[in-house]
C-alpha cells in the first residue's frame, strides 16, 4: 500500500534499522564538534528515494498526470514538443486531445524509428510517436493539439516521502 512518510518519519524509521537508541534521560545532549548523524541519514534518504524514484516498478510509486506543468510547444500541425516537468522523474505515457491510444513508448534519437518519421508527409497519416531527448519530448504523428495527459512518477510537491512500504529497505540494504 503506497504511502506517504515525512521527513522525521523516515528520520526514525532509518535510525531505528541502523540501530541507533535513543537517550532517554530527561535532558537534551547535544554535540559541538562531532558528526551530524540526522544531516547524513537524510542525505542517504534523499539518495535512496531518488533512486527508487527512478528504478522501483511504477505501481508502488507515486504517479501523477502532470500535463499543467508541462510546457508544450506546437512544431507543426504533426509535431510538437513538450518540456517536461521538473517534480516529473519518470515518463510513463501522453496523450492529446483527439488521439484515442496514450502513447507509452519512447524511442531514443536516431533510432530508426525516428528516421521514419523524420518526413512530414509520413507524420500526417501515421500514428503518434515519442521520442525522448532527456527532459524533452518530441511527439510526431497524429493530432498535437492540446495535452490531455502527462503521466509521470513524480516527487510530492510538499517535499514528503511517497512510496509502498514493502520498499523500505531492510538493515542489509542500508549498510552497503
Amino acid at each position: 500500500m503506497i504511502k506517504q512518510f515525512s521527513e522525521d518519519e523516515m528520520l526514525r524509521i532509518w535510525r531505528d534499522r541502523a540501530g541507533y537508541v535513543d537517550a532517554r534521560c530527561d535532558c537534551v545532549v547535544e554535540y559541538v564538534d562531532g558528526v551530524d548523524n540526522d544531516r547524513r541519514l537524510l542525505a542517504d534518504i534523499r539518495r535512496w528515494y531518488a533512486d527508487l524514484l527512478l528504478n522501483a516498478p511504477v505501481d508502488l510509486l507515486p504517479t501523477e498526470n502532470l500535463a499543467t506543468e508541462a510546457t508544450v510547444t506546437k512544431i507543426s500541425d504533426h509535431s510538437a514538443r513538450i518540456d517536461l516537468p521538473s517534480r516529473g522523474v519518470r515518463l510513463l505515457g501522453l496523450r492529446f486531445k483527439g488521439e484515442e491510444q496514450e502513447v507509452t513508448t519512447f524511442y531514443s534519437p536516431g533510432s530508426r524509428v525516428e528516421r521514419l518519421y523524420s518526413d512530414p508527409s509520413v507524420r500526417m497519416y501515421s500514428r503518434q510517436i515519442a521520442i525522448a531527448y532527456g527532459r524533452s519530448v518530441e511527439v510526431v504523428g497524429g493530432k498535437c493539439d492540446e495535452l490531455l495527459s502527462l503521466r509521470m512518477v513524480a516527487n510530492p510537491k510538499d517535499g514528503a516521502f511517497v512510496f509502498d512500504e514493502s520498499l523500505l529497505p531492510r538493515l542489509i540494504d542500508m549498510e552497503r
